[in-house]
């Protein structure tokens, strides 16, 4: 009993909770992409995520700004909650209704016309779930993630196995947007019963006006981010076709997947710990230092498996038509390992107050993007690739010093903490590519020895996270509730 008393107080239980349910959510994600890539031609799987995109960009609307300023906001005035819950409604209604707009222009520029019927699908979808993102942002303020994210386990369970099997009855895209309304229906419900919580009716106009004039900055940066993420997508629907747009989604869907399955979480928790210290006057630079090794940490364990494990998976699963995703997924790997620190810009500079900072520093980051993406748009997918992948690397440079300013951190202390991150990694990388190719050279590329090179480096990823939380490369104390930290 009080092994485990020390271990939830440590934030062993909700760092544990919390990585389940995001995981949950990124594996669920995964096998519906799988599942789809079995019916789906590059191009069909291409209209729909480039829908999907848009769809995401209304979606980062509703998990930022207002969501932000829920964490960290010390007003209690009357009716703040309710207020920003509506707040956030507004935001989501005036957002899809633009994109709604844009629809038919956008299908007709990619020549795809299913495109405008699977958007407005999808923005309804993002609507309904906004009360979902509400709940978590006073789940977050209130330092609940144990709950929020048992909760996203339960949920992601729940979608998954009623999506699979609309997917499985009905082999079209739009199974997958029925998948994705499964998902955000059963999330409403979830969340609404087991936290009990309710905006109410009542709108502070005082309190709306600081929540606006506080997201105006985060909102911004969150279209430019949009461009600067989905960009390639852009240029490829448009320059080339919706078959180099799958190509390129199928890879940086795994990618993201997995590396987002290590990011959210730890996002959310920097959240609550910036505002957390900001309100309590505390210093951030300490606590910034701890993500960043924990972040790297686990970040590089992903990428390097991933990188690793591609072409035997790829080969072994997906067959001829999506091979040529396997050198996106290297370049890719690399990239978003490299851009580690930029998930950090918005929350510990949200917690300061310092939203148009982050304005501006995302309008740099697109303007990097954006010169590399059209210089190297006219030579193809890979090089399109690469020159975002060199955009993802820069902009990870340029965020770690920019919150380092702006947290007076000392530059010598985080590249100690770097360098201890970057041996440990070496040697996860040489152990997994060893054993891997020992194992393919063995028993060639077959499906069971595929799975069993997966469940190798596994082994080696869980070995490495615990040496890193022995050496304290990972820091528990990034998980534990702010008076425990």
């Amino acid at each position: 009993m009080n092994l485990f008393k020390r271990f939830s107080s440590s934030g062993g239980l909700q760092a544990g909770i919390a990585f389940a349910g995001r995981a949950s959510q990124q594996i669920t994600g995964l096998a519906v992409t799988v599942l789809a890539a079995s019916f789906l031609a590059p191009g069909d799987y291409g209209v729909f995520m480039l829908a999907t995109a848009f769809a995401m960009l209304l979606q980062s609307l509703s998990y930022s700004g207002v969501f932000h300023f829920i964490a960290r906001e010390d007003d209690q005035q009357d009716g703040f909650f309710s207020t920003c819950f509506w707040v956030m409604v507004l935001v989501a209604l005036a957002g899809s209704a633009l994109l709604a707009a844009a629809a038919p222009l956008l299908g007709y520029a990619f020549g795809a016309p299913e495109f405008a019927t699977i958007l407005l699908w999808l923005l309804l979808d993002q609507v309904i779930g906004i009360p979902i993102a509400w709940i978590s942002a006073v789940l977050i303020r209130r330092e609940e993630l144990t709950k929020l994210y048992s909760i996203n386990i339960v949920s992601n369970l729940v979608s998954f196995a009623l999506g699979v099997g609309a997917i499985y009855l009905w082999n079209s895209v739009y199974a997958l947007v029925v998948y994705r309304f499964i998902c955000t229906i059963t999330g409403l419900l979830l969340f609404s019963w087991f936290t009990q919580l309710l905006p109410g009716w009542k709108f502070n106009r005082k309190t709306a006006a600081e929540a606006f004039r506080y997201s105006t900055g985060i909102y911004g940066s969150r279209g430019l981010t949009f461009f600067s993420q989905y960009g390639a997508d852009l240029i490829l629907g448009f320059a080339f076709s919706t078959h180099e747009v799958g190509l390129f989604r199928f890879a940086n869907r795994i990618v993201t997947a997995a590396v987002e399955g290590v990011c959210q979480p730890l996002a959310n928790f920097s959240v609550m710990q910036f505002s957390a210290d900001h309100r309590r006057n505390a210093s951030l630079s300490t606590t910034y230092l701890r993500f960043l090794s924990s972040t790297f940490l686990m970040v590089g364990i992903v990428c390097i498996s991933i990188a690793i494990l591609i072409e035997p998976s790829v080969s072994t699963f997906f067959g001829q038509q999506y091979q040529g995703a396997i050198w996106v997924a290297y370049a890719l790997c690399i990239g978003r390992f490299l851009q580690t620190p930029d998930s950090f810009v918005v929350p510990s500079l949200a917690a300061t107050g310092k939203t148009n900072t982050v304005f501006w520093f995302t309008s740099a980051k697109l303007a990097i993007s954006t010169i590399l993406l059209f210089s190297t748009a006219p030579f193809g997918l890979y090089a399109v690739t690469n020159g975002q992948a060199v955009a993802m690397a820069l902009t990870g440079l340029a965020a770690a010093i920019l919150i380092a300013r702006n947290l007076h951190t000392d530059t010598r202390q985080m590249l100690l903490v770097l360098g201890r991150t970057a041996v440990l990694l070496t040697g996860f990388a040489l152990v997994s590519w060893l054993t891997v190719q020992g194992v393919l050279q063995w028993g060639g590329t077959t499906r069971l020895i595929a799975f069993l090179a997966c469940c190798c480096v596994g082994a080696y990823a869980l070995a490495s996270i615990f040496v890193g939380v022995k050496q304290n490369v990972l820091s528990m104390k990034i998980f534990a509730k702010s008076q425990n930290a």
